[in-house]
C-alpha cells in the first residue's frame, strides 16, 4: 500500500490544481460505485525507483507466480539518464476482489515501488 499512498500524494500535492471545485464527484472506494465483473484481464503497471530494484521483472515475475495470478510481461521503460524512475507491467488475469486486492498490496511491498496503477 506504500506505494499506492505515494501515488496519491503525489498526485494530491504536485499535480492538483489550486483551483479544484470542493463539489466535483469523489471516488468511493477502490472501483468508485461501479461492480467488477471477475474474472478480468488489464495491465498492471508499476513506477519504481529503477535504483532499488534493479532487477523489478524478475522480482514482480516472482509475485505474480507467487500469487497464482496469469501474466505476459509488458516490456518495462528504464529511468531516462539522469532521472530516477522506471516503468514495469504485465498483462494479467484476477479471478476475485480478494486476489486484486492482495495483488495490489504484494506490488506494492516490492523494493522501490512508488505507484502500482
Amino acid at each position: 500500500m506504500q506505494g499506492i499512498l505515494a501515488h496519491n500524494y503525489i498526485m494530491n500535492t504536485e499535480y492538483m490544481s489550486q483551483d479544484t471545485h470542493e463539489d466535483a464527484p469523489v471516488c468511493k472506494g477502490i472501483f468508485g460505485d461501479m461492480q467488477v465483473s471477475y474474472p478480468i484481464g488489464f495491465d498492471l503497471r508499476i513506477i519504481y525507483l529503477e535504483a532499488k530494484a534493479p532487477a523489478m521483472s524478475e522480482l514482480l515475475e516472482n509475485t505474480l507466480n507467487r500469487l497464482g495470478i496469469k501474466f505476459t510481461m509488458i516490456q518495462g521503460i528504464a529511468a531516462a539518464p539522469g532521472k530516477k524512475y522506471a516503468r514495469m507491467g504485465a498483462r494479467i488475469t484476477v479471478h476475485s476482489e480478494e486476489a486484486m486486492q492482495l495483488l495490489y498490496s504484494e506490488v506494492a511491498k516490492l523494493p522501490g515501488v512508488v505507484s502500482v496503477i
